[in-house]
């Protein structure tokens, strides 16, 4: 009898709640980690000038809310590298990309603000790539952690 009142309630859920527990479940991302900081610009950096020449010359809302959408998931990664207030590059494998990483965020900034209020411009986007490309040229060949001496 006390095994029926302990599991009384459980008829009651509905079943659309478990089905939504399930697929949210399925749903979940994968986790993803990075080695290095080229690792974190060089997976986005492709992305992010893509969505930010797509706003070159009159950009529909669709296309400001795409970037929008890209420039929020990757800024917090972004602000990672750029605000480190320590750098280890034997560690990491990395070159001190924060001046950069920080060009990049501006530059991002100043385009979002401007798609945001209908305004962008190829010069603000060429900014964008600039500094994605600058990013690029410093990290291209140093993904992932740099082999350990052996002992």
């Amino acid at each position: 009898m006390k095994m029926r009142q302990k599991f009384k309630y459980v008829h009651y859920l509905p079943s659309a709640a478990i089905a939504c527990l399930i697929m949210g479940l399925a749903a979940a991302p994968d986790a993803r980690a990075y080695d290095s900081w080229c690792d974190i610009t060089e997976s986005h950096g492709p992305p992010i000038a893509l969505a930010s020449e797509a706003l070159r010359a009159r950009p529909s809302q669709r296309e400001v809310d795409r970037m929008n959408l890209l420039y929020n998931n990757v800024i917090p990664l972004l602000n990672t590298v750029g605000s480190a207030t320590f750098w280890y590059p034997d560690v990491w494998g990395s070159p001190d990309i924060r001046p950069d990483t920080q060009r990049l965020l501006a530059a991002m900034d100043d385009l979002q603000t401007a798609a945001n209020n209908g305004e962008s411009s190829a010069r603000q986007v060429q900014a964008v790539d600039d500094a994605v490309a600058t990013l690029h040229q410093k990290c291209d060949g140093k993904r992932g952690l740099p082999p350990r001496e052996q002992h």
